[in-house]
């Protein structure tokens, strides 16, 4: 369950795969396992996450923007750090 949703977009490279962003945290969903969440970013920014979106050129690439007014740009294989 994700509550305080904010904002998502599926893979434009895998349809089955959904981010999306609630309060601080960024979540990678792939809809062909639901029982449980796949990477989580906790505390992605230092406010609230407002957008999140798939780099269409780049497999595994997303960018998030958040009240902190900073971009971030996130390797959701080494989600880490940004």
């Amino acid at each position: 369950e994700i509550s305080g949703l904010t904002t998502g977009c599926f893979d434009p490279h895998k349809d089955m795969t959904f981010v999306a962003a609630s309060h601080k945290d960024i979540t990678c969903w792939d809809f062909r396992n639901t029982k449980k969440a796949g990477i989580t970013v906790k505390n992605a920014h230092q406010g609230r996450v407002l957008d999140i979106d798939f780099n269409p050129n780049r497999p595994y690439h997303i960018v998030s923007a958040g009240t902190d007014m900073v971009a971030q740009f996130w390797d959701v294989r080494k989600a880490s750090q940004p």
